[in-house]
């Protein structure tokens, strides 16, 4: 389903729901980390500070965040160009579009401000992980299901 090319009006709404998202990550890493949660049971909380990508892979490079920094806002600055440019095809594209730069933001602060990104949630023998990285997660799962459709 095809919408008509999104007005001014659209942008501020997209910017809006993007910072709600990002301030929802922000809040429960802050809520997190400041009770120093730690439960147990398949589903756990657990404190972690990931300095490297998913499950910590190239956590001893030491210049890695630096490159990770600088990639994650080139590719916000071109995935925000993108949706600006051109037609987002579906109303659901869109939303995995938002995620996408909800969690790209959320890891981005904490990698700025903290060096590490704050994790807190885990899967017993999987990961640990935060929400900014179910946005992501789920953005992805979108996009994939998008292009499925539109073929």
């Amino acid at each position: 389903m095809k919408h008509k090319k999104l007005g001014q009006k659209s942008y501020f709404f997209q910017v809006l729901i993007i910072l709600c998202l990002v301030a929802v990550d922000q809040l429960t890493k802050y809520l997190a980390f400041l009770y120093e949660v730690s439960t147990s049971g398949f589903f756990f909380l657990q404190i972690s500070e990931n300095k490297g990508s998913a499950f910590s892979m190239f956590s001893t490079i030491t210049w890695y965040n630096e490159v990770i920094i600088i990639l994650s806002i080139l590719i916000f600055i071109g995935g925000s160009y993108y949706v600006w440019k051109h037609k987002v095809e579906s109303h659901l594209e869109l939303v995995a579009y938002l995620l996408f730069g909800a969690g790209l933001i959320g890891n981005l602060i904490d990698r700025i401000l903290f060096d590490y990104v704050r994790d807190f949630i885990g899967i017993t023998y999987f990961a640990i992980f935060n929400i900014a990285d179910v946005y992501l997660c789920l953005s992805v799962v979108l996009l994939i299901y998008c292009e499925y459709k539109k073929k």
